[in-house]
């Protein structure tokens, strides 16, 4: 890969007229949204809590879908304006966001809820093994992406007994072994010590300067101050976007990154707690139009049912594909 051209035209991301509600349009967690991510940009996305941020984090990284607007992600056309016998609607085109997402990672505030099996490379190889990639290959990722986040050590060993900035940086291999164009991260360190985070953020710089597009959800200045453009969202709305100058020297800038670190006024967007839409849900107001996303939601479900048990019991992943082969075979 090469570092970020500043004079490229090609788009990692491309957002136009967006709108998205959690609650059937009532209110508006974004409204008019328009956002271009140029491949190897750095963007922190900033802005208080309810803004609507970690709403269009979701957006770009292809986990969700608006109520209207149009959405390119590295290429794809992946919602828009399709026609149907009842007339021209907004709507998901399934295999366009299928292929998109095989080259966008995502890493969110909680890396436990990423982590699905006992064992780091195991848990590494989930990914690229959900593409179809060569088991062979996957090994030679397996060892890279471990390598490159300070992890090598440790491919043997259980992730859920690990520290917040480990498994921090497992969730992060996890993604790099998926080899993406794109990094999408959501407010990653909020949970990390001071030397943890500092990790993390050691990685991002490293990705960014090989070439990864990084958008980068942050309260933290010192976190701003790393990316080379700054895009502030306020009531559902883009307020300031720095473009890729990177100028932080004016008003505007000092504008994006008020209210910094505990800001709780929502400025109308939606808050956190009260995104609880079901991922399928959120792919047209008609959930039947993108099956395969119903399908992946019913997976995170049972994914999430799977960890309860590990922690209760120990059982993990490969223990239960064991038992599963197992049963099969007593049955055949």
């Amino acid at each position: 890969m090469t570092s970020y051209d500043p004079t490229s035209t090609a788009d990692a991301a491309s957002l136009s007229g967006i709108r998205f509600s959690y609650d059937g349009g009532a209110t508006w967690a974004l409204d008019g949204v328009d956002l271009v991510i140029r491949d190897g940009e750095y963007v922190a996305l900033t802005g208080p809590n309810g803004s609507g941020k970690s709403t269009l984090a979701r957006l770009v990284s292809g986990l969700t879908a608006p109520d209207a607007g149009e959405v390119t992600l590295l290429g794809r056309h992946v919602f828009g304006r399709t026609q149907t016998p009842a007339g021209i609607v907004f709507a998901p085109n399934p295999d366009a966001y299928r292929a998109a997402r095989r080259g966008i990672g995502a890493v969110f505030q909680n890396p436990e809820d990423q982590i699905v099996t006992t064992v780091t490379q195991d848990d590494v190889a989930f990914g690229p093994e959900n593409l179809g990639v060569p088991r062979e290959e996957i090994g030679r990722r397996i060892d890279v992406s471990l390598r490159d986040v300070g992890m090598g050590a440790y491919a043997a060993a259980d992730p859920t007994r690990m520290s917040g900035g480990q498994q921090q940086r497992i969730a992060i291999a996890d993604m790099l072994a998926m080899r993406p164009r794109m990094l999408v991260l959501d407010e990653p360190t909020a949970m990390l010590d001071p030397a943890a985070r500092a990790e993390v953020l050691r990685i991002l710089d490293s990705l960014h300067a090989s070439g990864t597009t990084i958008v980068h959800v942050t309260h933290h200045r010192d976190e701003v101050l790393r990316a080379n453009r700054v895009v502030r969202v306020a009531a559902g709305r883009i307020v300031f976007d720095s473009g890729s100058s990177g100028d932080r020297s004016s008003e505007c800038y000092d504008e994006s990154v008020s209210g910094f670190s505990g800001d709780r006024s929502s400025g109308g967007g939606v808050r956190a707690s009260t995104r609880s839409r079901p991922l399928g849900q959120a792919y047209g107001r008609d959930t039947h139009t993108a099956p395969p996303f119903a399908r992946i939601a019913r997976i995170g479900a049972f994914l999430r049912c799977l960890r309860a048990v590990r922690r209760c019991c120990g059982f993990g992943f490969g223990d239960f594909v064991c038992l599963c082969s197992g049963f099969a075979g007593g049955v055949a």
